[in-house]
């Protein structure tokens, strides 16, 4: 997973500034990968999405499903007792999940690294029918195909 990463990261790297443009699904508009996390930030609260192969990231509309674009079925799962720094995205119209970072909570905050730290989200999350929108490349275990 990680040898992909670079790769493809690579490559986002060396494309121009603005030649990617937004793809249906919420895919990733550099390399059409899924999101891993979206990453919410500022004082406007703007949710980027970071992508789970080439590690781009792009601006998504918040209260929004990333897979569907449903506004009206949407839940906020977290842990009870956590910070609040990571929550769930759930989707009840087609049954997908994003895992969404708050910058503020956790302002050293790293996608792919917080997305591990926070696996048992995911466990309560999956306990209550949802599947995962990405994948983590690091968790990549290659028996589980996420949505697209």
């Amino acid at each position: 997973g990680a040898a992909l990463q670079v790769a493809f990261a690579t490559a986002a790297a060396g494309r121009p500034a603005g030649a990617a443009s937004p793809r249906a699904g919420g895919g990733c508009p550099v390399c059409g990968a899924p999101p891993m996390v979206g990453v919410i930030s500022g004082d406007d609260r703007l949710r980027h999405l970071a992508c789970s192969l080439c590690g781009s990231r792009w601006h998504h509309t918040r209260i929004q499903c990333t897979r569907c674009g449903s506004a009206e079925r949407l839940a906020y799962l977290s842990i009870d007792g956590s910070d609040g720094a990571a929550r769930a995205e759930a989707c009840d119209g087609c049954h997908a999940y994003l895992k969404l970072l708050t910058v503020e909570r956790a302002p050293r905050l790293e996608p792919a690294a917080d997305d591990v730290a926070t696996l048992a989200l995911d466990l309560l999350v999956g306990e209550r029918g949802y599947a995962r929108l990405g994948v983590n490349r690091y968790l990549a275990t290659g028996t589980e195909e996420p949505l697209a």
